[in-house]
């Protein structure tokens, strides 16, 4: 069952991976957005994420269960994105992505929810995790075949878009194979919504989490907002960036083999804590070395340092608070804090900065863009580190 599982998170990260890294660089060179229109887009589609986690909290093991829920949003989302790639315009193109996201929205949460399900002790989580990051990178160098392909076509830049939306329909009638989870209905007669799952962010140490874990989001995402027009403005070409920022997961994958061994030598706190450190870190290569190769290449490596160390850890700390019949609705609250409200200031955020410095000034300066995260992680640090200085983080069996 770990090997479908780990196919399962293959195909999940392949098709986010072909369209993430570059959707800004989409839209800024091949729609002609602004960075405003741009963070607007992105915005409304992080807006979705306030839906999409609690219409999976309510759906997902209770009316459908997660494996059949995964795969219809799949199948909807590789339709979307087809239409998104017909789209022309600004009004056209963020009503696409909008109603795009609110498909693809409840995924990554789903594919944790079924994998914590179906793949017995927790604590190989990471293992069966890493294989997402594989298929990231497998998608940036599939993007990469295909941009020496067709480069000289006027439309190339859209490949990374059709290849993403043909791997969701792929997907979708993979997840359709897999063993589907009974459903819990009777565990959830007081209420539309699963108040047990809102209870385990009732304890103060999954509430701090949840708070850094935002803070780190927002972070995360002016990475990836920015870091496609930073390389294209380095003088890095469109079919050079996929390769490049997958060096990024191959640290990932390094940190995902030993992540059972990390946790138990340095805990879950220090995990964090050095998650936290790596975020900052990336930041200072982009910002001080940002003119050599190899500097950029590092920062972009401590970019996978930073996502194992601190993500992984916290998805399964969350999960070892997690009762089985409300599995599904505590992965789809934290996905509504983080992919909702810190995409959600990301974007809005990033884009106005992307004008500020970057589209609108006469000469582009990314360094006063990056000092943005920069200070957040910093902020994050401080703040863990003082609240929870007493405190003890024990991983539950149950």
């Amino acid at each position: 069952m770990r090997v479908r599982l780990s196919l399962l998170m293959f195909c999940e990260y392949f098709v986010l991976g072909a369209y993430v890294p570059v959707m800004t660089l989409y839209l800024k060179n091949h729609a002609g957005l602004t960075g405003g229109q741009m963070g607007i887009i992105l915005s409304l589609a992080s807006a979705v994420a306030f839906i999409s986690p609690m219409i999976g909290a309510v759906v997902a093991d209770r009316i459908v269960s997660s494996e059949r829920l995964f795969a219809l949003c799949h199948l909807m989302g590789g339709g979307l994105m087809l239409l998104l790639l017909d789209s022309a315009g600004f009004y056209s193109i963020a009503a696409a992505y909008f109603f795009y996201s609110l498909c693809i929205g409840p995924t990554i949460a789903l594919s944790n929810s079924i994998t914590f399900q179906h793949g017995g002790d927790r604590s190989r989580f990471g293992n069966i995790r890493l294989w997402g990051t594989v298929g990231w990178i497998g998608a940036a160098f599939v993007v990469w075949g295909i941009f020496h392909v067709i480069s000289s076509q006027k439309n190339s830049s859209s490949a990374p878009l059709l290849l993403s939306s043909v791997s969701s329909f792929v997907l979708s009638l993979y997840a359709l194979t897999l063993p589907v989870s009974k459903l819990e209905r009777h565990r959830y007669r007081g209420g539309l919504l699963p108040v047990e799952a809102f209870t385990v962010f009732r304890d103060r140490k999954i509430f701090m989490i949840s708070f850094t874990s935002l803070l780190i989001v927002v972070v995360d995402k002016y990475y990836y907002f920015g870091m496609a027009p930073f390389l294209s403005e380095s003088g890095f070409t469109e079919s050079e960036i996929f390769p490049l920022m997958s060096v990024g997961q191959v640290t990932e994958v390094i940190v995902m083999l030993y992540l059972s061994l990390f946790l138990g030598k340095f805990g879950f706190k220090n995990m964090l804590i050095f998650g936290i450190i790596s975020e900052i870190t990336r930041f200072f290569f982009f910002i001080f070395f940002k003119d050599s190769v190899a500097g950029i290449l590092a920062g972009i490596g401590f970019h996978g340092l930073a996502y194992a160390f601190f993500f992984t850890s916290v998805y399964v700390y969350i999960d070892s608070h997690c009762k089985e019949y409300y599995r599904a609705g505590v992965h789809q609250i934290f996905s509504l804090v983080t992919s909702g409200f810190g995409t959600l200031i990301a974007n809005i955020t990033a884009g106005f900065a992307m004008d500020l410095y970057v589209i609108k000034n006469s000469k582009p300066d990314f360094t006063s863009f990056w000092l943005i995260p920069v200070s957040l992680s910093v902020f994050a640090l401080v703040t863990f580190t003082a609240i929870s200085r007493k405190d003890k983080f024990i991983y539950r069996c149950d």
